[in-house]
């Protein structure tokens, strides 16, 4: 895990996430989404961003923690390699810098099992799971 850049913090049920605050292009409170049951659990919908359609994805399945499409309150638009994908959260937390936390071993049967996940450190006493935009998109095509 790269010791450079900084880290935005977001909840999911009780689930912690990082993300790098270079991939996050927005935060969309009260987002407007357009339900697609279709798609799958993971999927919670569409919603317009800047004049196109994204895919919004809600990582309560992958967590093991919440309601899938549960109420939740804001979408964090991440640039995915050449397009953006929305994540639905709970809460959006502290930004903090990606030096601060302790890396913690993932095992690798863990590690492929939540997919989207690339490393895991520690902070205040709770677990942090690193998101890779690009193979959470993946994951939904």
């Amino acid at each position: 895990m790269s010791r450079d850049g900084k880290w935005l913090l977001c909840r999911l049920g009780s689930v912690w996430f990082g993300l790098d605050l270079a991939q996050v292009q927005e935060i969309v409170f009260e987002p407007s989404l357009i339900s697609l049951p279709a798609l799958g659990r993971s999927v919670a919908g569409i919603m317009e961003w800047l004049g196109r359609e994204i895919s919004v994805v809600d990582l309560s399945e992958i967590s093991g923690d919440g309601q899938p499409g549960a109420e939740r309150r804001q979408v964090i638009v991440l640039q995915a390699g050449e397009t953006a994908i929305g994540l639905l959260t709970d809460e959006v937390g502290d930004i903090i810098p990606k030096g601060l936390g302790s890396t913690i071993e993932i095992d690798p049967l863990l590690t492929a099992s939540l997919g989207s996940v690339d490393d895991a450190f520690e902070y205040n006493n709770q677990i942090i799971f690193a998101i890779n935009p690009r193979q959470l998109y993946l994951s939904i095509v």
